[in-house]
Formats: structure tokens, sequence, C-alpha cells
């Protein structure tokens, strides 16, 4: 493959390098150099000519691969000229790479799979990668959609540097495509390890709780310690990937969004049995939607099993929390625990995280902790917990007023 660059100097027409697999370099201006020399010889005429020809080729070629760079450009979503790629590390990757990189994108090198993006497993530079590819089949708006997410996550990865945060690598938006190139991280998804069924492996407690602390900690950087505040908003188990020491990383942040005090939205996304109830009725969100989400994925991990089942056509919203909540106040918190973890030493810090996971999920927004404050009750056995309220969430419609609990 040929990679052209092209620049324009004061007082020349311009110079073209390219760079061939050998990694040898032509410019136009030693081509001129070498025809000027053919022609002071009348032995070297018609080489003269020839290289003639061969310069209008160039200059074709070179303006082809112009008229195809200004269509790509014209083509990308908006990324911000303010942003530094060289500095951060950034690289913007040709689609000859993402496809050689995937083996053409083949079944085999493909490791996760979404309604909007399939990731693949890939290797560049000897390193290996996760290599997500966004759909652009579909209607105007669609693709509109696939965009918006394509730009946020580059917008909310692009300056992130915290353990707990996958890191993004590059991107690639030629000939339409909307393509991000992230770290790879081993393990998979969450999701896999909450029941053991999915791998085969059971987690002991210590594990899950430094997952647990893990998933705070990723969390209460993007609401306060990032510079800016970020709403994942799709925090679940399988948007956060574990490394190969058992690390969490939250990913996913196609439908993340800046926040300045709260976000009120028609459309509500995110997924069900995670989404908190201010959002899913009214569709306010804020940072407290996020620690909701996260007082799920806790319960989950103490109990050993997911909420419902994503292939469950109707799943009941907040099971879970109502379960939870009905052993809290009968004192039968035990019983929510998996029984592979209720013979351990550490048990009474179990049952301690259940309450944290009750306060985490409180139908009001107001009456949840914020992240860091979570961070303490799980980092300090002396911290007293206030017990959960379980007040309803209230809302007015129709001059009426309802509580949701």
């Amino acid at each position: 493959m040929v990679a052209i660059s092209w620049s324009q100097g004061a007082g020349s027409l311009g110079s073209w390098t390219g760079r061939d697999g050998s990694g040898l370099q032509h410019t136009e201006s030693q081509t001129v150099q070498s025809a000027a020399e053919h022609y002071q010889s009348d032995e070297h005429q018609q080489g003269g000519h020839q290289e003639l020809n061969e310069i209008g080729s160039t200059r074709k070629s070179r303006f082809t691969w112009s008229f195809w760079w200004l269509q790509d450009k014209i083509r990308l979503p908006y990324i911000p000229r303010s942003l530094d790629r060289r500095e951060l590390g950034f690289s913007v990757f040709r689609f000859c790479h993402m496809k050689a990189a995937t083996d053409n994108f083949s079944f085999e090198n493909e490791i996760g799979h979404g309604g909007s993006a399939t990731v693949y497993k890939g290797k560049i530079h000897g390193r290996l990668v996760a290599i997500k590819r966004y759909s652009t089949s579909g209607s105007i708006s669609y693709r509109k959609g696939q965009a918006r997410c394509f730009e946020a996550e580059i917008y909310c990865l692009l300056k992130f540097q915290h353990i707990n945060i996958v890191k993004l690598l590059g991107y690639c938006t030629e000939r339409r495509e909307m393509i991000l190139v992230y770290e790879y991280i081993p393990n998979g998804g969450l999701d896999k390890y909450i029941s053991g069924a999915g791998t085969g492996m059971l987690l002991d407690w210590t594990q899950r709780f430094s997952i647990i602390l893990g998933i705070a900690q990723g969390v209460a950087y993007l609401h306060k310690y990032c510079g800016v505040t970020i709403l994942h908003r799709d925090l679940k188990p399988s948007n956060v990937l574990l490394d190969s020491d058992m690390n969490p990383k939250i990913t996913d942040f196609g439908i993340a969004r800046l926040l300045g005090s709260a976000l009120n939205e028609e459309v509500i996304e995110g997924t069900l049995g995670y989404v908190a109830p201010e959002y899913l009725l009214v569709g306010r969100a804020s940072t407290k939607s996020d620690i909701y989400s996260f007082g799920v994925i806790l319960i989950e991990m103490i109990m050993g099993k997911r909420s419902f089942k994503p292939s469950c056509q109707r799943p009941l919203h907040g099971a879970t929390e109502h379960y939870a909540w009905e052993l809290w106040t009968a004192g039968r918190s035990l019983e929510l625990v998996d029984p592979s973890l209720r013979d351990e030493d550490r048990v009474a810090e179990i049952l301690r995280c259940i309450q944290i996971g009750l306060l985490c999920v409180e139908p009001r927004p107001e009456d949840r902790p914020t992240m860091p404050d979570v961070i303490v009750m799980l980092s300090s056995e002396s911290t007293i917990l206030p017990s959960p309220k379980r007040i309803g969430y209230e809302v007015a419609e129709g001059g009426r007023r309802s509580y949701l609990i």
C-alpha cells in the first residue's frame, strides 16, 4: 500500500511523498530534477518523455487520492480541533489497518455483539486490541444516532486516565466507517462472572468486593475527579470488563453525557432493570441515576445472579431491590447472599454491603449517597450507615400524586 502526503510551500508547486512497502521515499522535486538531467543529453530524450509521463501519472494519482481524502473528511463525525491527539497518544487508523487487524472482520475474531456495534479482537503492531465497529446501515436517523454514540465515546474517553476506565487508543472514520480501538481486556464482561454460569468460575468474596470497590472508584472519577461531570447512564455488568488481574474497567460510553446539574430527556436510554425510577418515569438523569445502577450491580454481586435475564421479554423493573428490601426489613438478609459465600469469614462485611446497596437503590434520588460517600462506606467499617428509608418516588400526573416504591 502506498501512503501519500501533500505539502504546499512558498515558491514551489508543492511536493508529495510516497512510502511503499520497502520504506523507500520519492519526492516530486527529485523526479523533476531527474527529468532535467535526461533533457541535457540527446541520448536520453526518450527517457525524458517517459519521465514526463510518469510525472503526469503521479499528479493524477495525487489528485485522485486527495479527492477520496476530501470525501472521507466531509463524512467524518465532528472531532474538536482543540484535542491534541499527538500529545494524548491518540491515533487515527486507516480502514485497511482495521481489516488487517481483524482478518477482514472475521466471525472467528468477534468477541462481542450488540444492537449498534460489533467488537472484534485484533492485533496492531503486535499489540492485542479490541476493535468496536459501529453499524452504518439503516435509516438516516439511525445513522445519526450511531454517530452521536460514536462521538460521545471519543469525547468521554479521550482524556480519561484511570485504572477503572477502559482506555481508548484511537479511531477510524474512513469511507463512512465508525470504528473505535480500545485496549484489549482479556476476561470480558462482569456479567459472565456474577453467577459463574458463563465461565464455570465462582468468585470468592475478596474478588467480588475488590470489583465492587473498583467500579465505585471508576464512577466517582467520572462524577467528580475527571475535571467535568460525566453521566454514564448505562452502568450494568456487561459494561464492566475484567482485566487479567480481575480489575474492573468501565466501558461503553455511547450514551454518556456531560452534566451541568440535571439532565431532562424525552427519549429514555439505558437498560431496564438498571435505570433509576426518576429517569424511567420523567426522563430526569443525574449522578444519582448512576448510583442507582451501581446499587443494583452491588446487590447482584452479593446474590450471585442477575436481576433478570436479558432474553426475558417482560422483566419486572425493581424486582431485585424489592426482594432485598423485604429480606432486610425481616432480618433475613443472609438469605439474599449467594450460598457459596455464606460460610465466608467476612459475612458481616457482606451484610453491610447489602445495606449500602439498599441505600444506593432508594427510590428518591435525594435519599441516595454520592459515590465518594459510597467509597467511604465500603472502605471504613467504623462508618455508621444510615438506615434505608424506602420512601417512594413521587410522580405528579393529572393533578394527582402517586409514589413508585
